[in-house]
């Protein structure tokens, strides 16, 4: 009887399908210290126009947002080599790595996207540097009676679009 349960398990188990589950985000510093190995590949998931302000150094660009070129783009990786992914914060690279995943690389991504890996002082090729205004200055910029209006969005971001 307890022969049978067993195989009955394993027949269960082996039954379900297997999706490899997704890496657990790296940290700016090994997220680095991983793509100077020469054999990983390196995926911008980000817009052309994000893509532009700054990158890390050879990468390949595919944006998430447009999802038939984007899998068109990744149709060229190879996937049995590593797949480094980021974005801007974290988000949609967590997203295109799940896709990925499903597609059978073996994805790694950035935790916190460039916006971490610029905070942790690492280095971008073609950085653009745009002025940041503090909190501060942005209260001092207000009027000082009346209501305002403040609009934040972003060109790349698909929530700000609706």
């Amino acid at each position: 009887m307890k022969f049978n349960l067993s195989i009955l398990v394993l027949i269960f188990l082996l039954s379900i399908p297997f999706t490899p589950e997704a890496q657990q985000p790296l940290p700016p510093a090994e997220f680095q210290k991983a793509i100077a190995h020469p054999d990983v590949q390196v995926l911008d998931v980000r817009t052309a126009a994000e893509y532009g302000t700054g990158h890390l150094d050879s990468v390949f660009l595919a944006d998430w947002n447009a999802r038939p070129d984007f899998i068109r783009r990744v149709s060229s990786l190879n996937k049995s080599k590593p797949l480094y992914v980021y974005c801007l914060s974290g988000v949609r690279s967590a997203q295109a790595a799940e896709w990925l995943q499903k597609e059978g690389f073996n994805t790694y991504t950035l935790a916190g996207g460039i916006n971490a890996w610029k905070k942790q002082g690492l280095p971008l090729a073609n950085e653009v540097m745009v002025p940041q205004v503090s909190f501060a200055d942005f209260k001092k910029s207000l009027p000082s009676k009346g209501t305002v209006l403040v609009d934040v969005g972003a060109d790349w971001c698909p929530p700000c679009h609706q």
